[in-house]
């Protein structure tokens, strides 16, 4: 199994990992680092109380990540994303006495709902899921708040290009490493134009089939990066918050 440690720094711990002699990662030391408004995520295997903090031991399909967050009740099995922050290197908890190759500090962690197999990943493969993409049902997906249905973005896509949009769907397809960029394909039950219901995204994040997202990016048109990927219409450069 591949191993790596992960924790999230926001505000004030900052300060305190730094106190205790935490080594800030610089950007290029190939550690993956959220994309604005995604976080890292995973499922609790393990928790330790130390001081005001709780130590969270998470996997995400075939990486381990630790991770600290402010006091917080957690229970193995939660599915949780982690909230903001910078990776730090060679961390000491005195209290635990133990040592973090690399550990994220967080503002906190939110507990999600669903399989484990969808939960949101800064890099990585898509994760993997048994889910049939044929099998999911998209009733009752609520409009984004402020935002479109993907039958909406198909039928004003002239007047949204270039504009910052925010869209609710149902993964379909996940495609990860392809030009640098995760595809996703979502859907919400809407149909657009000429029958015009899967939106295609790009993404730094992953999620797995069936994961609901609420998506975040810049609405595309006409677009052709060559090798066969050309849309009428994109969302590019998406956040992601797994719902």
């Amino acid at each position: 199994m591949k191993i790596r440690f992960a924790v999230f720094l926001a505000g004030s711990m900052t300060v305190a990992a730094l106190a205790f002699g935490a080594a800030p990662v610089r950007a290029d030391e190939g550690v993956a680092m959220p994309p604005h408004g995604s976080t890292l995520g995973g499922t609790v295997r393990s928790t330790m109380d130390a001081d005001r903090y709780t130590y969270i031991e998470l996997t995400s399909g075939d990486q381990v990540i630790w991770a600290a967050v402010p006091h917080q009740e957690l229970k193995v099995g939660d599915r949780v994303q982690l909230q903001g922050g910078v990776p730090m290197r060679q961390f000491h908890s005195p209290t635990l006495d133990r040592s973090f190759e690399l550990i994220y500090f967080a503002a906190g962690a939110t507990v999600a709902s669903g399989d484990a197999s969808q939960a949101v990943n800064v890099s990585g493969d898509c994760p993997a899921s048994a889910v049939d993409p044929a099998s999911l049902d998209f009733a009752g997906i609520p409009r984004a708040e402020g935002g479109k249905t993907i039958a909406e973005l198909f039928a004003q896509r002239a007047e949204l290009a270039g504009q910052q949009v925010a869209v609710r769907g149902k993964v379909v397809k996940c495609l990860s490493g392809i030009m640098g960029k995760n595809w996703l394909h979502v859907r919400d039950g809407s149909s657009g134009p000429e029958g015009a219901s899967e939106l295609t995204v790009t993404t730094q994040g992953v999620a797995g089939v069936g994961s609901t997202l609420l998506l975040r990016g810049t609405v595309g048109i006409d677009k052709d990066f060559d090798y066969g990927y050309a849309y009428d219409l994109i969302l590019e450069d998406a956040s992601l918050t797994l719902e």
